[in-house]
C-alpha cells in the first residue's frame, strides 16, 4: 500500500505566479522581464536595486538560476531509465520504438552565484519560507540531495524557533497549519525515496520524527523503513503507535493489516481489515480488505500437498505409461484432469525429459521488446521442451490472446493447471508453508506476480531437525514496500544433485 501526498509549495520559479503586487515595484518589473526572458533588462535592474529589499534576493536568485539552467531534449531507443517527463515514440505497428526525455543540467559556477545570493537573503530574512523552499527545490533539480537535506533541516530547526510562523513573497504572512507542514515534508520524503540514497532517506525520516514525534504520518514513514529492513515486529509496533494518534487513517490501518497477514498472524490482522473494509474511501483498498476478510479462514486452515521426492521419482520412473497418458491429456488442455493428477504431472516431470530447461530465458528479449509474434513463436518452441514452465505459459498465452491465435484458450487452461498445482503446495508466507517450484525462473516469475521491483536478499534455509524441505527465503521490494516469500526448492536440489551423481 502506498501513501501519496502532494507538496503544497514548489519552486520559487513557480511561486511568482499569481502575485497581487504593487504595480511599479522593482519586483513587479523583474517579473515582467523574467516572463520576457530579458536577461539584459534583468541585470540592469538588479545592478541598481537596493539589497535591503528582500525581493532583491529572490529576483537575483532567479536571474542567476535562469543563466545556470540548461534544458535539452534527448531521443533514445528502448525504455526510459528515470521518472522525468517523457514522451514515448511508437513505430508504424504501434509498438514502442523509443522515447524523448527532458534532461536538465546546471553550470556549476552560475549555480553557485544563485545559491550564494539566496543564502544571503535567508540569513537576513530567516522566516522567508519561499527562499528556503526555492533553495531546497533547486538542490533537488541539480541532484544535490545532501544539500537539499541540509536546507530541510534548517526549515525544521527554524520552525521550532518561530512556532511555525512564516512569511512568503513580499513578506506576506503565510497562512500555515500543522497539516500543511506535514504535507510539505511528506512531499520531500517522496522525492527523497525517488532520488536520494537510503541513508539520506533515513536521515530525513528520523529528522521529521524528532521534529514532531506524535505525527502519525512521520511515524508511519519510520515504520515503513523498518518494514523494508525486515524488522517486522518493530514496524508493526510503530504503525500501531501512529494509529493511536489518528484512528481515522485507513492507510495506516491497512499497513498494519498487511503486516500481520505477511507474518501469518491472521487473528491480529482481522480487526484492521474490518476497519478498512468499513471506512476506507479508497475503493481498491476497501475491496482488498473485503477479499482478505472472506479468505481469512481458508488461509488459517489451509492444507497443502507435501512433496515426497522419492515418491515423485518412483512415479516418473515406474509409472511412466500412466504419466505419459496424463501428459497427453495435459497438452490437450483436458479440464477433466483432477487436482491430484495435475500436481503429480507438474512435479514428477522434474525427473523426466519434460523438466523446465534453463533456456526459457531465451524469450526474455522478446518480452522486453513487447513483440507479441516473436514471444508467441519462441514460447511455443520452448514449451516443447519445458511444457510446465509457468513463465513460458504465462507470456505465450498472453501473446496468443493478443494475436487471436487458435490455441490461446488451450494455453490459458494449461497455465491455470500449473498455477493450481503450485498453489496446492503452500501460500509462500512462511518457512512452514512454502510454495514448491521446479525451476529458478518460476521462482523469480512468481515474485514478479507479487509486484517485485528488485530482490533485496536471498537465503537458503535448511531444516534444523532434518524434517522438512530446503527453502529459499526471498526478501524483495515492491512499489508498496518490502515483502518476503518462501519457496520449497527440494526438487531443484534433488534434480541438480542427480545431474552430478
Amino acid at each position: 500500500m502506498k501513501r501519496i501526498f502532494f507538496a503544497v509549495i514548489a519552486s520559487i520559479l513557480l511561486a511568482v505566479a499569481g502575485a497581487v503586487a504593487q504595480e511599479n515595484s522593482n519586483y513587479d518589473k523583474f517579473l515582467k522581464l523574467l516572463e520576457q526572458k530579458d536577461t539584459i533588462g534583468m541585470k540592469n535592474l538588479l545592478d541598481g536595486w537596493d539589497n535591503s529589499d528582500p525581493e532583491y534576493y529572490v529576483s537575483a536568485f532567479n536571474f542567476w538560476l535562469l543563466q545556470a539552467r540548461d534544458e535539452i531534449l534527448i531521443v533514445n531507443a528502448g525504455q526510459p531509465d528515470s521518472d522525468g517527463e517523457t514522451v514515448l515514440l511508437y513505430d508504424k505497428d504501434n509498438k514502442q520504438a523509443g522515447y524523448i526525455q527532458n534532461d536538465v543540467s546546471y553550470d556549476e559556477a552560475l549555480l553557485n552565484k544563485a545559491v550564494t545570493v539566496l543564502e544571503e537573503g535567508i540569513s537576513k530574512y530567516p522566516d522567508r519560507l519561499d527562499m528556503r523552499i526555492g533553495l531546497a527545490t533547486t538542490y533537488f533539480d541539480a541532484k544535490k540531495t545532501d544539500k537539499a537535506l541540509s536546507v530541510i533541516k534548517g526549515i525544521l530547526d527554524r520552525a521550532k524557533e518561530n512556532g511555525n510562523i512564516w512569511l512568503w513573497k513580499r513578506n506576506e504572512p503565510l497562512e500555515n497549519t500543522p497539516q500543511s507542514m506535514t504535507d510539505s515534508m511528506q512531499g520531500y520524503v517522496n522525492k527523497f525515496i525517488a532520488s536520494a540514497s537510503p541513508t539520506e532517506v533515513n536521515d530525513l525520516v528520523e529528522m521529521l520524527v524528532d521534529y514532531d514525534p506524535k505525527n502519525p504520518v512521520f511515524l508511519s514513514n519510520k515504520a515503513s523503513l523498518l518494514y523494508n529492513d525486515w524488522k517486522f515486529e518493530e514496524a508493526l509496533k510503530l504503525y500501531e503507535e501512529a494509529f493511536t494518534y489518528d484512528p481515522s487513517d485507513m492507510l495506516i490501518a491497512g499497513n498494519i493489516a498487511f503486516g500481520y497477514l505477511d507474518i501469518n498472524r491472521f487473528d491480529e490482522a482481522k480487526p484492521y481489515l474490518e476497519l478498512v473494509a468499513q471506512n476506507s474511501k479508497d475503493v481498491r483498498e476497501k475491496g482488498w480488505a473485503k477479499e482478505m476478510l472472506s479468505s481469512l479462514d481458508s488461509l488459517k486452515n489451509a492444507t497443502y500437498n507435501k512433496l515426497d521426492i522419492k515418491s515423485l521419482k518412483d512415479y516418473a520412473t515406474n509409472n511412466r505409461e500412466e504419466f505419459d497418458q496424463l501428459y497427453a491429456r495435459y497438452l490437450e488442455a483436458d479440464i477433466t484432469l483432477t487436482a491430484n493428477e495435475t500436481f503429480l504431472l507438474c512435479y514428477a516431470s522434474a525427473f523426466t525429459e519434460h523438466n523446465t530447461k534453463l533456456d526459457v530465458k531465451d524469450i526474455n528479449s522478446f518480452i522486453r521488446e513487447e513483440d507479441d509474434e516473436k514471444v508467441y513463436q519462441k514460447g511455443k518452441e520452448l514449451l516443447k521442451s519445458s511444457p510446465f514452465s509457468l513463465k513460458l505459459l504465462y507470456y505465450t498465452a498472453i501473446a496468443a490472446y493478443k494475436l487471436k491465435k487458435d490455441d490461446a484458450e488451450s494455453l490459458a487452461v494449461r497455465l491455470n493447471m500449473v498455477f493450481e498445482a503450485i498453489n496446492s503446495t503452500g501460500n509462500g508466507c512462511s518457512q512452514d508453508c512454502p510454495m514448491a517450484v521446479t525451476s529458478i525462473d518460476d521462482e523469480y516469475f512468481i515474485l514478479d506476480l507479487f509486484g517485485k521491483t528488485s530482490v533485496h536478499k536471498q537465503s537458503t534455509l535448511r531444516p534444523k531437525d532434518g524434517k522438512g524441505p530446503i527453502v529459499d527465503k526471498m526478501d524483495f521490494m515492491t512499489s508498496s514496500g518490502a515483502k518476503t516469500r518462501y519457496f520449497n526448492v527440494d526438487i531443484l536440489f534433488s534434480f541438480y544433485n542427480q545431474l552430478f551423481d
